[in-house]
């Protein structure tokens, strides 16, 4: 499932697929650039770390942020990842 709201692009991962696709199809929402064009997001953050901090927690309050190919991301720990181009954050 994913919502797009004003700037921000929000996913929420079910656990059907491996938690790093999830991830990159929301960013690929976020910025219409083909997954295949982004960088290696394991480069960025440990994904595996993430997803165990995903699959561990059911509350919104507590979440792991980090930028990724000029976005915000956060990830909650009710499996809802949030994702905004820094461009619509800050226009100026």
């Amino acid at each position: 499932m994913h919502d797009r709201t004003g700037s921000a692009t929000e996913i929420r991962w079910e656990g059907d697929e491996p938690f790093h696709v999830a991830l990159l199809d929301a960013v690929e929402l976020a910025t219409n650039v083909e997954a295949t064009d982004l960088d290696p997001i394991s480069e960025t953050v440990d994904v595996e770390s993430v997803a165990g901090f995903v699959r561990n927690s059911d509350s919104r309050d507590l979440y792991v942020s980090f930028s990724y190919e000029g976005c915000y991301v956060e990830v909650r720990g009710d499996r809802s990842v949030l994702v905004t181009p820094f461009r619509d954050i800050n226009p100026n």
